[in-house]
């Protein structure tokens, strides 16, 4: 298992996520952790917008309140016309993002989210996430079993000075 922190940013890798998820939960942060799988599980009857504000605040319920939400994701506000059925794994993936974030998480904890995604869009994804760090106070943990991901993180993060 290899971990890589950085200010904001902590990458658990392990071909084992079971025991990565528990080593995490060991530690025992005090943050409000929102978690992002690598299938957002929706209500099959409810249209995406509805699946998309479910369980958040109604003062944060409007597209138009959360243009910069949107925009940081890489997303149009238009793109909740659209049935669930016909969005990208991409698509999904950075609503989930997007629901949690209305939640209001210190913390957002990934389980191993990059399988499905192209290189372009795990490197469009991590910039999101970086645009994210940068603007709000919230932590990121990625927990996977791509070593590539976990090595690219580490060749990105700020090196520490060695005197």
């Amino acid at each position: 298992m290899m971990l890589i922190p950085t200010n904001h940013i902590t990458v658990l890798y392990s071909q084992d996520l079971t025991e990565a998820l528990q080593l995490y939960e060991a530690q025992e942060t005090k943050k409000k952790t929102a978690l992002i799988y690598n299938d957002w599980e929706t209500i099959p009857y409810l249209s995406l917008s509805d699946n998309l504000y479910l369980g958040v605040s109604r003062k944060l319920r409007k597209a138009q309140t959360n243009r910069a939400l949107f925009q940081l994701l890489g997303l149009d506000a238009t793109i909740l016309r659209k049935p669930i059925e016909e969005l990208t794994y991409f698509q999904r993936l950075r609503l989930q993002i997007m629901q949690q974030l209305l939640r209001q998480p210190e913390q957002l904890l990934f389980l191993d989210v990059t399988e499905h995604l192209s290189i372009k869009e795990t490197q469009d994804l991590l910039h999101y996430i970086y645009g994210l760090v940068a603007q709000r106070d919230l932590d990121v943990v990625f927990i996977t079993q791509n070593a590539s991901l976990a090595t690219s993180l580490q060749q990105t993060m700020p090196q520490k000075n060695q005197d």
